[in-house]
């Protein structure tokens, strides 16, 4: 399942770059708001913008983990 999730998040990323060449940096989010992914085009990152979703990440997953306790997510990657 989690395989399955990580493959849908890389098609939407890579079909949300294909939609046009302006499009130069693209943060997914789930209709809650909790941010998933980001990517920017070589060469085009915005430290601004990848700040502040390293830091959602970072809070998502510390959130995540606080709240369980007693279990982690399968899946969470932060690079």
């Amino acid at each position: 399942m989690a395989g399955d999730t990580l493959g849908e998040v890389a098609s939407l990323l890579e079909e949300a770059l294909k939609v046009h060449r302006s499009v130069k940096q693209i943060v997914l989010c789930t209709k809650e708001g909790v941010v998933v992914a980001a990517l920017s085009r070589e060469g085009d990152g915005n430290p601004r913008v990848l700040a502040t979703v390293s830091a959602a990440l970072v809070w998502g997953g510390s959130a995540t983990l606080s709240h369980l306790k007693h279990s982690q997510p399968t899946h969470l990657i932060h690079t």
